[in-house]
């Protein structure tokens, strides 16, 4: 019989990380010596609980029977199979902050950072889940370094938070790679700081975090323009580093398309607003302007906007008025939820107007992967071709934040009125955590950030 313990552990450790994570989780189910081994491991067990998360969404089904297992399995291939709407509209009362903003994980959570301009704690509150078999959980993060509550990031699926603490140089830039739960360096992270230095002094609270996979992506404004970096953070590598000098182009807002690939909103000097995809892992991905655009690896143009005379009236006759025009504005932000069918543009605040854009995947990863357009004689694709879909959510005042709770439903806070709205924009989206008694647990009468579900399928 072969003595297991004879090896060192660092070495198990090395060869648990290439094996499938299906096989580790029946090699622990049978051996003390590999059960021990994980639990004392947090490498192998953020790889199991990734395993866990992306196969029925959590790894304790307790008190579930098995048909049921498999009824939800099906319920999930189901809803992403059909891009269907329906008028189901849900609101929540929510007593928070007007700077509560909703971001998406696997898992839903709030953060609570303090109400001052900089602090050095977070308050974390898990919501229960009778999916998972989990109760609810609350944790603290003290003694952190000083950060302004713009200036993190996190993604609780993968126990990772980013901060960007306060400096005194304005021309540098420290990205801290931490655990959500425990507050030290990530166990994943090569290095426990991202360095980066501005060639000219950046402008204080402009930046913003985005977390995905292994990359981290940051934007602020600086006197030369608008700067955007990826980095790599379990290898500590820049991935990619771009700057928007020219003034015919305005950037407004960034996120993930998938692990590779980083879509960017631009305004160009006519007006027009344009989502670019550049690739962060291409060499030649450096500089941005109007002559090397084509640097981009695909290209799609919004419809034109209109300019609304309207800054004097009712919030009720702006709502009139701009119902019945094109809900494209300069104010327009998006979301984009990866691996999921649907992207989600955030339209017309200055009218205190919801209005969303839902976008098909096929048909932009259709155009994204033609192999007919070139580089660089690529020509942006027309809006009208997008085959998109819009819904309105009228409330009346201005959502101070939105996101995707689940991949196919639409969650803003409305401040003024205290509620989030939920619009369901999938026909049976298999959202099982944020319905019933789960939703009561997430009426916070405190400042939080709302992180909610992303869709994964086996």
């Amino acid at each position: 019989m072969v003595d297991y313990t004879a090896f060192p552990v660092e070495l198990w450790e090395k060869n648990l990380e290439n094996v499938p994570a299906q096989n580790m989780v029946r090699f622990q189910s049978v051996s003390r010596f590999a059960r021990n081994l994980v639990q004392n491991s947090a490498a192998l067990q953020y790889r199991i609980e990734q395993y866990c998360m992306s196969t029925v969404d959590g790894p304790a089904f307790r008190n579930i029977a098995l048909n049921e297992k498999v009824e939800i399995q099906k319920e999930w291939h189901r809803a992403w199979r059909v891009f269907g709407h329906a008028s189901t509209v849900q609101t929540i009362e929510c007593s928070g902050s007007p700077t509560t903003c909703l971001s998406v994980s696997l898992r839903p959570a709030y953060i609570k950072p303090s109400r001052r301009s900089y602090d050095n704690s977070l308050r974390f509150v898990r919501p229960p889940s009778k999916l998972r078999g989990v109760g609810l959980k609350v944790w603290t993060l003290e003694n952190l370094p000083e950060f302004s509550s713009r200036r993190f990031a996190y993604d609780y699926d993968q126990d990772l938070l980013v901060i960007v603490p306060k400096s005194v140089d304005d021309r540098k830039v420290e990205l801290l790679i931490l655990s959500c739960t425990t507050g030290e360096t990530h166990p994943l992270a090569k290095s426990r700081a991202l360095l980066n230095t501005y060639t000219d002094a950046f402008q204080r609270g402009s930046e913003r975090l985005l977390v995905h996979a292994d990359m981290i992506a940051m934007l602020s404004y600086s006197h030369e323009g608008y700067n955007l970096w990826v980095w790599d953070w379990k290898r500590a590598e820049l991935l990619m580093s771009m700057t928007v000098t020219t003034s015919n182009l305005r950037v407004k807002d960034f996120a993930f398309m998938d692990a590779r690939h980083v879509l960017v909103l631009v305004q160009v000097a006519s007006g027009d607003s344009r989502i670019m995809v550049f690739d962060c892992y291409a060499p030649q991905v450096s500089a941005c302007s109007t002559d090397k655009s084509v640097l981009a690896v695909a290209a799609f143009d919004l419809p034109k906007q209109h300019v609304h005379r309207t800054a004097f009236h009712t919030a009720r006759m702006r709502t009139r008025l701009c119902s019945k025009q094109t809900p494209f504005t300069s104010d327009t932000r998006f979301r984009w939820t990866p691996h999921s069918n649907i992207a989600l543009i955030s339209l017309d605040p200055y009218f205190k107007l919801c209005i969303y854009l839902i976008i098909p995947l096929h048909l932009l990863t259709t155009r994204f992967h033609d192999p007919s357009i070139e580089s660089n004689t690529m020509r942006p694709v027309p809006w009208e071709e997008w085959g998109m879909h819009t819904l309105t959510l009228q409330t009346g005042c201005e959502p101070s934040s939105w996101s995707i709770v689940g991949g196919s439903r639409l969650c803003a806070h409305v401040p003024f009125l205290g509620h989030i709205y939920l619009r369901e924009v999938r026909e049976k989206a298999g959202l099982f955590d944020l319905t019933g008694a789960d939703w009561a647990a997430m009426r916070a009468p405190f400042r939080a950030t709302l992180v909610n579900y992303r869709c994964c399928l086996a």
